[in-house]
């Protein structure tokens, strides 16, 4: 595959050239060939639904499957974050009004793993920290992004926020643990 090229370098490109190739669905470089970006967005993609059907068939957060399950449809984002929205039922708050913070944990967990899913591994969680930062309410669409920070395998050093009307609601950081067969 030939590598796109650019009249300038990318430390000077205007910015309309970021919102143009965005609208148009170019790569990164401009082009509107098979950009291995691209790709590799596609196949992430493939291999989060793979997974997810092969390992976590009655997942409380994924799967479809499951009668009390939510079903979040994950989408894998050009940097490998996963992103999910979610919109809360009144069965799953705590306080009135406000999404029950265990939830909250489940939903940081699941975006994480899917997030891993999406790099083709199976990961366990070893230690999740969750900081709550305000109330979450119901009716409301959240929006979950989760990303690896940093690996050193069998360890994967992951993170995860939960915004909310464009406001940071939740974060949390954890440490997953390749799961082996």
């Amino acid at each position: 595959m030939a590598r796109c090229r650019l009249p300038w370098s990318r430390s000077v490109r205007p910015a309309w050239f970021f919102i143009a190739w965005r609208i148009l669905g170019l790569c990164r470089h401009g082009t509107a060939h098979a950009c291995p970006v691209r790709i590799e967005m596609r196949n992430g993609q493939t291999l989060l639904r793979s997974l997810q059907a092969d390992v976590h068939p009655y997942c409380l957060i994924c799967s479809g499957s499951n009668p009390f399950g939510l079903a979040l449809e994950f989408d894998v984002l050009a940097d490998g974050s996963v992103t999910a929205s979610f919109l809360g039922n009144p069965t799953l708050e705590g306080y009135p009004g406000w999404l029950h913070g265990g939830m909250i944990a489940s939903l940081l967990d699941g975006v994480m793993t899917n997030c891993l899913f999406a790099r083709g591994l199976v990961g366990v969680t070893a230690d999740l920290n969750v900081r709550y930062r305000k109330p979450i309410e119901i009716g409301s669409e959240m929006l979950l992004r989760g990303w690896l920070e940093r690996s050193r395998p069998p360890l994967y050093f992951m993170r995860a926020e939960l915004h909310q009307e464009n406001c940071l609601k939740a974060s949390a950081s954890a440490k997953f643990l390749q799961r082996n067969g």
